[in-house]
């Protein structure tokens, strides 16, 4: 009885602190970053083996898989706006992707007052799944004196 009494304290003591539209807020800041950093990175990559090629300004064949994103998660302007197509793993098939496609994936997991928050871009063609082509994560950490959630730390492998 003491557990579920306990569990139930942290759970009303986290709700103050961690909000649905906080969480909704940080997801859509760092994955816009991760399109930012994508975009870079490809660029760089470009311009050092294919220089006769057009300039990456897009991020377009990129799904997002919406599976693991908070219920009643809504994207920000600026996303629907980049072009995303969405789907879910129960929904798309590899059938769909006749050229090898880009799928990005994310998960989020709270430890104390740390939010980690991780997309994963794979390619995935016909035939061959790229397991963890490029991936990146933002950690969060929740500040008492300013009562909010600062990005402290961003990695992009």
């Amino acid at each position: 009885m003491k557990r579920l009494l306990l569990i139930f304290m942290f759970l009303f003591s986290i709700q103050g602190v961690f909000s649905q539209d906080q969480l909704s807020e940080m997801i859509n800041i760092s994955l816009e970053k991760f399109v930012e950093i994508d975009i870079q990175q490809r660029e760089r990559y470009r311009a050092e083996y294919f220089p006769e090629k057009e300039k990456i300004t897009s991020i377009s064949n990129y799904y997002l898989l919406t599976d693991y994103y908070p219920n009643g998660f809504e994207f920000s302007q600026k996303i629907k706006d980049m072009g995303f197509r969405l789907t879910s793993e129960r929904d798309y098939n590899k059938r769909w992707f006749r050229k090898p496609q880009v799928v990005v994936e994310m998960g989020y997991t709270l430890y104390g007052n740390i939010l980690r928050i991780w997309f994963s871009k794979e390619s995935i063609s016909r035939k061959i799944k790229y397991l963890g082509a490029s991936w990146a994560y933002f950690v969060w950490q929740y500040d008492c004196k300013t009562d909010g959630w600062d990005l402290i730390y961003v990695r992009y492998v």
